[in-house]
């Protein structure tokens, strides 16, 4: 067994470091602390060691972000995949019911090696290509997403609520053009989003519907709505009530092209300007159980 523990040393204002600490203490085997004050820095210790062939586990200590730096070095690897959520957003983590684990249960996995496999995206864009494991969004979501992360000295929903209200008075709906499983396809949203898993921003059921290893991706579209409607729908999202609106048209699919002036984040994660392509790979990361 040779373990990777991966954190960012900020996350959680400090906890992800402390849970380092506290989780290489607690194991009884060698575990190999990966931690820098970039997140490139990171990504190439990671992909160092894995490319050494005897990596069986890896620990993503940290948020979203973090799983999602992970999930670009250990997707498609039998590698086994393990997440002590400890960032603002811990949708990945969250997901299917479940909690936040002890670092006990942590190491008991390990132990174990009980692990089942589920699906994650793929995005092609000009730049590359990238994995992610919840949410990709464009338009207005992409937009209060950036706003978001400005926003350093506010935390969790409250975030998201203000950086909607600062994006909304000067959006348009958006003119998206495109490919769904082959089928093209024009029309004006507010916002496109591609689930694979159900929720992202701490939370917010974008598509509750969202199952990580069905073998399909869930699309959301929110259709043209006046500012003050999407005032009143966006928020929804918390809850997951929004669903029955009758501008958001949801599909479920296996690959789509988007083309369109906005741009793109994954996992809460700056992605690219569109034109991108997004396709789902079934069974493409052993997330420990």
């Amino acid at each position: 067994m040779k373990v990777l523990a991966v954190a960012n040393p900020v996350s959680g204002k400090g906890k992800a470091k402390i849970l380092l600490t506290k989780f290489i203490n607690l194991a009884p085997f060698e575990v190999i602390p990966l931690i820098h004050p970039t997140a490139a820095q990171t990504s190439e210790q990671l992909r160092t060691e894995i490319d050494k062939g005897d990596v069986t586990d890896v620990v993503a200590i940290g948020g979203d972000g973090m799983v999602h730096l992970c999930l670009q070095e250990i997707a498609e690897k039998k590698i086994d995949f393990h997440v002590i959520a400890a960032g603002t957003g811990n949708d990945f983590a969250h997901t299917g019911g479940r909690k936040s684990k002890s670092l006990s249960a942590v190491v008991s996995q390990l132990s174990e090696g009980s692990s089942s496999r589920i699906d994650l995206g793929l995005v092609t864009y000009a730049g590359g290509k990238r994995w992610f494991g919840q949410v990709l969004s464009t338009g207005f979501d992409a937009i209060v997403n950036k706003r978001a992360n400005g926003l350093r000295l506010i935390k969790g929903q409250m975030k998201y609520n203000i950086a909607t209200i600062l994006v909304l008075f000067r959006f348009k709906p958006i003119r998206y053009q495109l490919n769904i499983d082959g089928v093209p396809r024009t029309l004006d949203a507010m916002l496109i989003s591609v689930a694979n898993g159900p929720s992202y921003g701490g939370g917010m059921l974008i598509c509750p519907m969202a199952d990580r290893t069905d073998g399909l991706l869930d699309v959301i579209i929110i259709k043209p709505v006046s500012k003050f409607e999407l005032l009143k729908v966006f928020p929804k999202v918390f809850s997951g009530s929004h669903v029955n609106h009758p501008q958001i048209e949801f599909l479920r699919i296996r690959s789509i092209s988007i083309q369109a002036q906005t741009i793109a984040y994954a996992d809460g994660e700056y992605i690219s300007q569109l034109p991108i392509s997004i396709s789902v790979v079934p069974k493409a990361l052993a997330l420990a159980n």
